[in-house]
């Protein structure tokens, strides 16, 4: 009897534990199982103009506050690409996590200046469905009180998982965005942006569109109501680009264009990472636009396929000027370096360059040439030495035709061989970080001999005072405009390193680069730089 009264005791105090526990944690309230996201649209006074967008996006923050203090908030996008005139008032859409129910639920915009106030939300701690049809506009305020600071007003809704939380038109067709969860990521050398876990629904002219057809993963009869991803495909009439049957930015590819007052739907391809899909090109402004494209989860790719051309896809190239596709032989490729676009298109557009390692290791570099027509493949070997590039991300389709150029071979087909006096670059060095918070300039090829050029540059051109350091240290030091300035030199991958220290202002790194990149360019310090594996310091 006594073990079992202390048996009792001892369940009554944890479930008080338990319950407090659950009671002081930020969990977000559910309807029918599905977590809910607080769908809010902002209305400015009529004959107002929105204010520019200065920040590369606006964002909603919903905080939770108790006892007059903010104790924990989330943030949201708020959609200025989505604003519509209604009545002679813009309005902006947005959405954020309703991830508690504790508090009170506080909206708030950044950035600061968009909108002079937040608003206190009166959502409740456990809402109803009930509450997935919009309010009045809000605050409603009693006769005689002053107006809210820049007139702004709001709405606000709840959304359930499976419902649409943002829906937008592009010619015929309307994308319904399923969200789960919407924030906010930063990816490196980039301002911070939204994000969104979600799937897609599309209608055409108003009908929803299911994607029926065969798989391409496994040739099986497959219907999909719902996408993972969609690309917009501009043209004469618009088209997309869909991932269906994916997960994690991969699946399958399929094509959805307008055939009248309905849609086709092919399949494209299998197993298509969607932020891997380069184009075919010579463009080096498009290439490394692609090379930094960003993922773009939870939201219509704009952008990815605006240029009308060729695109590579696993074994196949897909053309978005006819819409159509070409496989040709993909195997054996496994010296390709994927993450590095393709590097060159020929002028008949029949072979496609690569970048890749020579068979057997993975010091040196070729260019693994790709005839998709005839299937052909050859190898061009690259000297980094000779052609002046550190890594590889440094090579491109200007560096590619410096030293290589298309001619007719025998049988008509444009081929890429070496130039017989190729124009090599002048050495330059690269921004291996550009975070605002730390970054380093480096310096590849480079000797010993080039560090201490380039501290006796800084003592004469920023008027550097040069820093004892011990000799044994890894890097030397010169004072800039009360700032340490640090050079290093590696000799395992030879490069010369230049940073402050982190967390400081840093842009003094940016300039060093940008006038030390131009006295590069002048060739009086060429012969501070290795001419090959193994060259003497």
């Amino acid at each position: 009897k006594a073990l079992g009264l202390s048996q009792l005791a001892l369940l009554s105090i944890m479930l008080v534990i338990g319950g407090a526990a659950r009671l002081l944690a930020d969990v977000g309230p559910t309807v029918g199982g599905k977590s809910l996201l607080l769908n809010i649209e902002l209305r400015w006074p009529a004959g107002a103009e929105l204010p520019p967008d200065t920040s590369n996006g606006w964002f909603l923050r919903l905080g939770s506050a108790s006892g007059g203090v903010m104790r924990t908030s989330e943030v949201g996008p708020l959609w200025r690409e989505d604003a519509r005139l209604v009545d002679g008032r813009w309005t902006v859409p947005g959405a954020v996590n309703l991830f508690t129910s504790r508090g009170r639920r506080l909206i708030m915009v950044e950035p600061e200046g968009v909108v002079p106030t937040g608003f206190d939300v009166p959502v409740p701690a456990w809402p109803g469905r009930g509450t997935f049809e919009w309010s009045a506009w809000l605050p409603r305020l009693r006769e005689g009180a002053p107006p809210v600071p820049g007139g702004v007003s709001y709405r606000w809704r709840l959304v359930p998982q499976a419902q649409p939380v943002r829906v937008q038109r592009f010619g015929p067709f309307e994308i319904g965005t399923l969200a789960s969860s919407v924030g906010e990521v930063t990816y490196a050398g980039h301002p911070r942006t939204w994000t969104a876990t979600a799937d897609f629904t599309i209608r055409y002219r108003g009908q929803p569109v299911a994607i029926h057809g065969t798989s391409p993963s496994d040739s099986s009869t497959v219907s999909y109501a719902r996408v993972q991803a969609v690309a917009l495909l501009p043209g004469a009439d618009t088209a997309l680009l869909v991932l269906a049957n994916g997960s994690r930015g991969a699946g399958d590819l399929w094509l959805i264009a307008p055939e009248g007052d309905r849609v086709r739907t092919e399949p494209l391809a299998a197993g298509v990472a969607w932020n891997a899909v380069p184009p075919l090109t010579n463009d080096s402004g498009l290439f490394h636009r692609s090379a930094a494209r960003q993922p773009v989860e939870g939201r219509v790719d704009l952008t990815g396929f605006a240029a009308p051309g060729l695109y590579l896809l696993p074994g196949a190239v897909f053309d978005t000027r006819t819409r159509s596709m070409q496989p040709f032989a993909a195997e054996s490729l496994y010296n390709i370096i994927d993450r590095i676009p393709p590097l060159g298109l020929s002028p008949d557009e029949r072979s496609f360059v690569r970048l890749g390692y020579q068979p057997d290791t993975t010091e040196a570099y070729v260019a693994e040439v790709i005839d998709r027509t005839s299937g052909e493949r050859y190898r061009l070997p690259l000297d980094r030495y000779r052609m002046r590039f550190g890594e590889i991300d440094d090579i491109d389709p200007v560096l590619l035709q410096r030293f290589f150029e298309w001619k007719p071979g025998k049988d008509g087909a444009d081929r890429l061989v070496p130039r017989a006096h190729p124009d090599p670059p002048p050495f330059r060095g690269v921004m291996s970080s550009d975070d605002p918070g730390y970054r380093e300039y480096r310096v590849h090829l480079a000797t010993s001999g080039l560090r201490a050029a380039m501290v006796d540059w800084l003592v004469r051109e920023f008027q550097g005072e040069r820093l004892p350091t011990d000799s044994t240290a890894y890097a030397e030091e010169v004072r800039v405009d009360g700032r340490t300035v640090y050079l290093s030199w590696d000799p395992s991958d030879r490069h010369v390193g230049v940073w402050v220290d982190s967390g400081t202002d840093t842009r003094i790194v940016t300039t060093i680069a940008e006038r030390w990149n131009a006295a590069l360019a002048t060739g009086r310090y060429d012969h501070l730089f290795v001419t090959g594996p193994d060259a003497a310091e």
